[in-house]
């Protein structure tokens, strides 16, 4: 065990939950991680759909969208 790797004899309390995090605790963890690299992906998506309707709009405007 990782924990038991670093501290050696000296273990930190079996409650303290940085240390031994329980399995709702990782999943609310890789729900906010997987939550915003999605709102990352529709924010650009959003914003391609937006510049396609400026520059639909009026042939004279430039609208230039560099991707990340």
């Amino acid at each position: 065990m990782l924990v038991r790797s670093i501290f050696g004899s000296r273990l930190p309390s079996d409650l303290n939950r940085r240390f031994y995090p329980s399995r709702q605790d990782i999943r609310k963890i890789v729900y906010r991680k997987r939550k915003r690299l999605m709102d990352g992906k529709l924010d650009q998506q959003l914003l391609a759909e937006k510049v396609e309707e400026w520059t639909g709009e009026d042939a004279g405007n430039q609208v230039f969208l560099l991707g990340a």
